[in-house]
């Protein structure tokens, strides 16, 4: 029995069963094998390099094997510790690439990835019989690389996770060498990536982030060269996880933000990118493609230009003014007639307009870039825009705005949720049931200072409940409200609905599109409140100013209905169910820019730019105003009875009387 090679030693949980013996080779199989043993990857990352290895040697025509099995059946089986329970069958007949995407993006890779092989031309008169390829020795730069991955744990550490899998696997089982380095340096895809890249700061990114690697010198080691090989590599992750949202989850600046940014897969990224034409164009691809980030970005860029040109024009004036006191004679005045100087006419005016304080600060228009990553890359084509901060819903259809209306949003103490969600239903005539969270904290104290009786002075719970034009149910079924002891009572067990009617709180009509915050829009009793300029009064639904309009809107598009097939749908009282769900999507940005360029701002009324803010600068910072405040303002007495003394709107005088108010959602 032949003597045992000393490197088997080195896998005592491993074995590999070759049949027959492959001689010489089996050294560069265990070195490789001994190398995926030490990287603490996915099991799916060290299969794949597994096959790629096997494969060559499989095809390699001066093994055994090879000549032994020729182009028949050439299949490894590999068992150990890294195969699982059960043996793994590597073929190369069943190998095949992954598909890519035009913008780079796909589907996650399967399990396995694999190679397709060449096709060979049948000879005439014979059978066709496939030769074998001819041996390649591995990629020492590929080699490096990938035991630099492996070896080093603060660097898989300093990376996300999903690219330290995606870069093993694509030098593992995609490619068989250096994609952006040569024996020369870099290649010319890898400097039009690495300008792109440095240009981060103009897309609202920052270039500090990325570690840019450099090649010095006319001749490189494999070490050199695979260290920025893999640079390149993890850069280009980077900026591609970072332009589509990915430099943290929303929900860590607030629990308001329930939203997914749309991450390109990272293996794909690699695929797409190692396989571009114009990788420039293909990098600044990832960036939201939405019309309003790009106006928010030529916002920047002019504001940058601006903060430039000022600081030149105040440098200018600094050294003339210099000049001119070293030249003037005691006692003479300064005194400047051309038009070009800073001190002319002209001149101070480019001086003031260059100092103008702008509309948003650079930090603003960043921070509302960033929102735009987290939206959605494709709206649709018919949706419902509902811009919390500008407290403005808008129906666009194909990019125009259809319906342009008024919405009363969430008070700062309950929040409108940021999210996206498809409309089901228009009802009309709705009944309204209490959120859970409002029989707790507002409901529930009521009812509890009940009691009722001869001598009691506490009011009766169905007096309350009266008061409200509330019914109470449990399980379904009527109950006494009166024979509830509401102090011990588990108020969640029991539902408390309002039935259509001129003072129900959801008015008219209500629009659900289900999510799990239970927020949805609908009509109001309470239109005296779309007169004020900060509407932010409700615990999260967001209530629309003209709700049949908007029904119209809804409708016609959806159903082809018009304003009289509407109204007959009010009266009646329909439920009706879309058939087409149309999107709706709750946004908060402070900052927008119309069609002329002009910058709109809009008041923070839940205070998430300093959140956003300081998380991006990795310090705390402030930016815009503060949030609408919670609490009421206390005034003197001359100026509360000066208050009463103005008349109050038409409107609100007339407002139906709700009890209830107090409650609505």
């Amino acid at each position: 029995m032949p003597a045992q090679h000393p490197a088997i030693a080195l896998m005592p949980h491993s074995s590999i069963r070759l049949s027959p013996p492959i001689g010489e080779t089996i050294v560069t199989f265990i070195s490789y094998r001994t190398l995926i043993e030490r990287v603490q990857l996915a099991r799916t990352v060290r299969r794949a390099f597994i096959m790629v290895v096997a494969a060559s040697i499989c095809a390699s025509p001066g093994t055994a094997f090879a000549q032994a099995h020729g182009a028949g059946d050439r299949s490894v089986t590999v068992d150990g510790p890294d195969a699982g329970d059960e043996p793994v069958a590597i073929n190369e007949d069943a190998l095949e690439t992954a598909a890519v995407t035009p913008d780079g993006v796909s589907q996650k890779p399967a399990a396995s990835h694999t190679i397709d092989p060449v096709p060979l031309e049948p000879s005439a008169g014979k059978p066709a019989v496939a030769s074998p390829a001819p041996a390649r020795d591995p990629d020492p730069v590929v080699a490096a690389l990938l035991s630099k991955l492996a070896e080093t744990a603060e660097l898989r550490d300093a990376m996300d996770k999903d690219d330290v899998n995606a870069i093993a696997t694509f030098y593992a089982s995609v490619t068989d060498h250096a994609v952006w380095t040569t024996k020369d340096g870099f290649t010319q895809a890898a400097n039009d990536a690495l300008a792109e890249i440095a240009k981060a700061d103009d897309w609202g990114l920052r270039v500090t982030d990325f570690e840019l690697p450099a090649l010095v010198g006319r001749s490189f080691t494999d070490a050199a060269l695979a260290e920025s090989e893999l640079k390149v590599a993890i850069a280009l992750l980077k900026y591609a996880r970072f332009a589509r949202g990915g430099r943290f989850d929303p929900s860590s600046i607030s629990r308001l933000f329930d939203q997914t940014p749309e991450i390109a897969e990272p293996l794909s990224v690699l695929r797409s990118l190692s396989q571009s034409r114009d990788i420039a164009a293909d990098l600044r691809g990832y960036h939201p493609k939405h019309p309003q980030f790009e106006r928010l970005r030529q916002a920047l860029l002019d504001l940058r230009r601006a903060e430039t040109e000022a600081a030149a024009i105040a440098g200018e004036t600094a050294k003339i003014d210099g000049k001119a006191a070293e030249e003037r004679k005691p006692g003479e005045k300064a005194e400047n007639k051309d038009p070009t100087s800073p001190h002319s006419t002209a001149g101070q005016a480019r001086a003031r307009e260059a100092r103008a304080k702008p509309a948003a600060t650079a930090l603003q228009l960043i921070v509302n870039m960033e929102r735009w990553r987290w939206i959605q890359r494709d709206l649709g084509d018919f949706y419902v825009w509902d811009d919390v901060p500008a407290q403005m819903t808008r129906v666009i259809d194909n990019g125009k705005v259809l319906l342009d209306e008024k919405i009363v949003v969430g008070k700062p103490s309950t929040p409108t949720p940021i999210f996206s969600s498809p409309m089901l239903y228009v009802i009309f005539q709705p009944s309204w049931g209490v959120p859970p969270g409002m029989k707790a904290n507002e409901l529930a104290p009521q009812l509890r200072n009940t009691g009722g009786g001869w001598f009691s002075t506490k009011p009766l719970a169905s007096s309350v409940l009266k008061s409200h034009d509330l019914r109470v149910t449990r399980n379904g079924n009527p109950v006494d409200p009166d024979a509830i002891d509401w102090s011990s009572a588990d108020i969640s067990n029991y539902h408390f609905t309002q039935p259509p009617g001129s003072t129900n709180v959801l008015g008219v009509v209500k629009f659900r599109f289900p999510n799990k915050h239970n927020v949805y829009m609908h009509d109001t009793s309470e239109r005296h409140l779309f007169a004020k300029r900060d509407r932010t009064f409700s615990h999260g639904c967001m209530r629309v100013e003209n709700p049949i309009r908007f029904a119209e809107a809804l409708l016609k598009h959806d159903k082809g209905w018009d304003a009289d097939r509407v109204a007959d749908a009010k009266r009646r009282g329909e439920n009706i169910e879309l058939t087409t769900p149309i999107p709706v999507h709750v946004a908060y940005f402070t900052v927008a820019v119309d069609d002329d360029g002009k910058i709109e701002v809009h008041r923070d009324i839940y205070g998430l730019d300093n959140r956003l803010a300081s998380r991006l600068e990795g310090r705390n910072v402030r930016v815009g105003g503060a949030a609408v405040a919670t609490s009421k303002r206390k005034t003197s007495p001359r100026r509360s009875y000066a208050n009463k003394r103005k008349k109050r709107p038409a409107a609100e005088k007339k407002k139906p009387f709700n009890p209830f108010a107090s409650l609505v959602d």
